[in-house]
């Protein structure tokens, strides 16, 4: 049905002349197509308008006049001035629609930048890019918002957040069209669907079908001849666009795929799950190309403010947990602010505040060994927000062999932080060694500490500490803020450790743990 038959077909059934097969095709037509549907609504417009305008203008009848008899000639007159009023009408709103939209372009002509601006209905922002190439019509930036419309990327990686909650990571070539804050549709390619705790829902439409979510990781990809499902975690529902009379919906779990052929969207067929067909994060990315080096990460992402859930980052095998026999308080997941530090944009990221003597820990997806001549860096944000008092306001970020009893743990475990009084410090074997100068409060600051095996039962600590606008080193510096004593190394390192002061408030962001300098410091800009 092209478009000039959609039309009539769309007028006669508007007037009541069409026939039940007309009608049903037609309803086919509009529960597949958008734009045959946005026809509809045009013809439905232009016809309610036709019928206010004629009943308005209708010469009102004397009660006691008799009623006129129609003749035919009579009724062509009728039918000619009804076109005659009819292209009157168009042609008198086209003249309105032009004027009004001259006053409209004058009048945002006259507005300034920013104001044009907050006329657009944003839906998004642009978190991050991987060496992305836009079509020239549309071409994002990271931290640039995004409206309804099509998203084309040419190639590269790009992770978006709606302003729902949802993100949604798209792999080059794709194309997305954006519908609402909670609503878009793949023409082609591939996009991971990251539906948080914080979101209402998400609805991912295909030409084939419509995918619901349930709280849900997933994975879609789109060519010429199927459509492919893989979810990662949660489950969603496929509802397939198909006249077969017993289509179902069909629920997809966590750890299933489907593949569903264009032909026969309502049957699909098992597939294997591949998690590495799809760049499911950009942390992911990120870890592919600092290569071997980067073995942790966490940035604090995908929590929607649980961290037992264990989405965020990887290298890890679970989620945080509370250091004290595994109860306690967990500290927070809260919105990062929109700055710029150490060339890392924060716009609408998250971070972890911990709070109130808030101590938590995580395992490494593999312990590391502790032999002769291995090298560790570690690194991490960290920012200290005003306290409640003085004291009592330290942090410690420790690395340890997982001992749960706090006395051989502080035995055991080689540790960077920030004293009560501010100064940077390395704790070996119980021992701290602290230097100058303090930190300062409500200032972000990136710690990068290295730990040396330097014999059977020894390592070398070291720590280098940044204050934000400060340049990172491209390489591993020779002076360092702190050299500690020589620490234990009769462990593997399997588990890290945060821990905050009674009094204490401290933003962390961007944990970071590698066996190079280059793998754990903060990236340059985009």
């Amino acid at each position: 049905m092209n478009d000039a038959e959609l039309r009539k077909t769309i007028n006669d059934c508007l007037a009541g002349d069409i026939s039940p097969e007309q009608h049903q095709a037609l309803q086919h037509k509009l529960k597949a197509d958008p734009q045959a549907r946005a026809v509809f609504r045009e013809c439905v417009d232009v016809e309610a308008s036709l019928r206010t305008w004629a009943a308005e203008t209708a010469p009102a009848q004397r009660p006691d006049a008799p009623a006129r008899r129609v003749t035919g000639l009579g009724r062509r007159w009728y039918a000619i001035l009804a076109i005659a009023a009819s292209v009157a009408l168009i042609a008198l709103s086209g003249w309105l629609w032009q004027q009004g939209s001259k006053r409209s372009q004058e009048q945002i002509a006259e507005q300034p930048r920013d104001a044009m601006a907050d006329t657009l209905a944003h839906l998004g922002t642009v978190l991050q890019q991987e060496a992305c190439v836009w079509t020239p019509s549309r071409t994002l930036s990271t931290g640039s918002r995004f409206s309804v419309g099509l998203l084309s990327l040419v190639s590269g990686i790009a992770e978006l957040k709606f302003d729902s909650g949802t993100k949604v990571v798209m792999q080059g070539p794709c194309e997305l069209q954006v519908a609402s804050t909670d609503t878009a549709e793949l023409l082609a390619g591939n996009v991971v669907v990251h539906v948080t705790e914080l979101s209402d829902g998400f609805t991912l439409k295909t030409p084939d079908a419509t995918i619901i979510d349930e709280g849900t990781e997933y994975a879609v990809s789109l060519d010429d001849e199927a459509t492919e499902v893989h979810v990662f975690d949660g489950s969603v529902f496929w509802e397939p666009v198909t006249d077969a009379e017993d289509a179902s919906l069909e629920r997809i779990e966590a750890g299933e795929a489907r593949r569903y052929l264009r032909s026969n969207p309502a049957a699909g067929a098992r597939i294997p799950l591949e998690m590495r067909k799809f760049v499911r994060r950009i942390e992911a990315d990120v870890r592919e190309s600092s290569g071997a080096g980067l073995l942790a990460y966490d940035g604090f992402e995908n929590l929607a403010g649980r961290i037992r859930r264990g989405r965020s980052g990887f290298g890890w095998s679970g989620g945080w947990l509370p250091s004290f026999r595994g109860r306690g308080s967990m500290g927070a997941i809260v919105d990062a602010p929109d700055d710029i530090v150490f060339g890392l944009s924060r716009r609408d990221r998250r971070l972890l505040q911990l709070t109130r003597g808030e101590a938590i820990q995580r395992d490494l997806e593999q312990a590391l060994p502790m032999q002769l001549g291995e090298t560790y860096y570690l690194s991490f944000l960290i920012q200290r927000n005003r306290g409640e008092g003085e004291s009592s306001r330290f942090l410690q970020v420790s690395m340890s062999g997982g001992d749960l009893h706090p006395r051989r743990r502080s035995r055991s475990e080689l540790a960077f932080g920030i004293t009560s009084d501010g100064f940077p410090y390395i704790k070996t074997d119980g021992r701290i060694i602290q230097s100058a100068p303090s930190i300062e409060d409500e200032t972000v600051y990136l710690f990068v500490g290295k730990i040396v095996v330097t014999g059977e039962s020894s390592a070398a600590t070291y720590l280098r500490v940044y204050r934000a606008g400060e340049p990172i080193d491209g390489r591993e510096p020779t002076a360092w803020t702190a050299v500690g004593q020589s620490g234990p190394s009769e462990f593997a390192l399997s588990r890290i450790r945060l821990a905050a002061g009674a009094n204490a408030l401290f933003d962390i962001d961007e944990l970071k743990l590698g066996t190079s300098w280059h793998a754990v410091t903060v990236g340059a800009p985009d």
